[in-house]
């Protein structure tokens, strides 16, 4: 099918980014080292080994169990990866770029000045609001899940390039920021950890002898009704 007949859901399927395997997740998590934590109920907290510290870059906490998730940036070959990332990047602008211009009659075309595809994210704005003149002739789903495609991507490539560039440094608290950050890799680092839920357990229900025992009265023989409380 030509780019204007297949889904841009469909195309991601094959070529996007989670399905190649090229998120930030996918980068870190060969290093990634789970421990589960043990509750000390003289501490009243969860209590977890210290036997990596030494030799791996961060620590993730689970808030709800106390698990630990370490992460080793400097075991990963980042720049391997920034370069498939790449690749995939490239693939999935190219697409988002001939799909937009494909869609565009010739006196549209003439605003850009340029006689093949010009760049979505160069002229996002301008862009949108042609296609808005024209009622969208290509469905507007299929151009925003690539726009954000690429934007996904761009977010991973600055968080790779940070991550490497910190931990040639050999500076752990550099790349223990980027990883924390709540405008960058908190919620990765979250994701690497295996999600939990709080589980409450329900306390048994006293007896019906006990809980009249705890109110001072009496139980009664089985088989006999209670009078009225007075």
């Amino acid at each position: 099918a030509t780019p204007a007949h297949r889904s841009s859901e469909t195309w991601l399927d094959v070529h996007g980014l989670a399905a190649n395997r090229l998120t930030i997740l996918d980068a870190l998590r060969p290093t990634v080292i789970e421990q589960r934590s043990t509750f000390v109920p003289i501490l009243n907290k969860h209590v977890a080994s210290k036997v990596f510290d030494n030799i791996m870059t961060m620590r993730h906490v689970a808030d709800d169990t106390g698990d630990v998730s370490i992460v080793n940036p400097q075991a990963v070959d980042l720049k391997a990866y920034e370069g498939k990332l790449a690749s995939a990047l490239a693939a999935i602008e190219d697409r988002l770029d001939t799909i937009v211009w494909s869609a565009l009659p010739s006196h549209k075309r003439s605003r850009f000045s340029s006689k093949g595809p010009v760049s979505f994210t160069e002229h996002r704005d301008e862009l949108l609001r042609v296609l808005e003149e024209l009622r969208w002739p290509v469905r507007r789903r299929d151009i925003m899940l690539l726009a954000a495609e690429l934007q996904k991507g761009s977010v991973y490539m600055k968080q790779s390039i940070s991550l490497r560039d910190t931990s040639a440094a050999n500076d752990p608290a550099g790349v223990k920021n980027i990883l924390s950050n709540p405008d960058a890799m908190k919620a990765t680092l979250r994701a690497l950890t295996p999600s939990t839920s709080t589980k409450t357990t329900a306390k048994p229900r006293a007896s019906s002898s006990a809980s009249m025992k705890s109110r001072g009265r009496t139980p009664l023989p089985a088989g006999t009704a209670a009078s009225p409380a007075p």
